[in-house]
């Protein structure tokens, strides 16, 4: 588990240990990297480190998170008052996430899907509170229905990145676009 402060000194931390986990990845399996590589490459102590995080998989959690939450800001920020247009939210999505890819890509390449799953759930919450896309939903049929659009999206991400990231936003839209109903 990770647990930043909310202030500024903690954050830049934060991303420092996250940058130089991102560099031992070019070269290293997250299993094999361990805190004393990441404080070296980070120049931080492994107290901040501890500080900040339990474990070095803390560090892509902590970013996926930031990154979901980013993301679904983003969206409720670009959509203003206007209705929710799931299609809009899925072209916004798509972009943001072609844009950011490093992150998924080091979660995908480390077999921790569960990662980007957990912070896609949590993430999720934030569309249902602005917005309540699905208002005739009970509590239970909502909570599968995230569940499973929860699973489609990850597949989507996981499929572009294990296929190289060769589509564009557009293409993978399109693509994206064809198989909803």
């Amino acid at each position: 588990m990770y647990h930043i402060k909310q202030d500024k000194r903690s954050e830049r931390s934060a991303e420092k240990i996250y940058q130089g986990l991102n560099e031992l990845l070019q070269s290293k399996k997250l299993s094999e990297i361990t805190v004393s590589e990441v404080c070296k490459v980070s120049g931080v102590g492994r107290t901040t480190f501890y500080r900040n995080f339990d474990i070095v998989t803390d560090v892509l959690a902590m970013k996926c998170d930031l990154c979901f939450k980013e993301v679904l800001a983003g969206f409720v920020q670009q959509n203003g008052f206007r209705s929710f247009n799931k299609i809009n939210l899925l072209r916004y999505y798509i972009s943001y996430w072609i844009s950011n890819w490093k992150v998924l890509d080091n979660i995908v390449k480390a077999n921790r899907i569960d990662i980007i799953y957990k912070s896609h759930l949590q993430g999720s919450r934030i569309i249902e509170t602005k917005f309540n896309p699905n208002p005739h939903l009970s509590e239970t049929e909502r909570r599968y229905f995230i569940a499973m659009k929860t699973g489609e999206t990850i597949s989507i991400l996981t499929a572009w990145i294990e296929g190289g990231r060769k589509e564009s936003p557009e293409q993978l839209f399109a693509i994206v676009q064809k198989f909803l109903h």
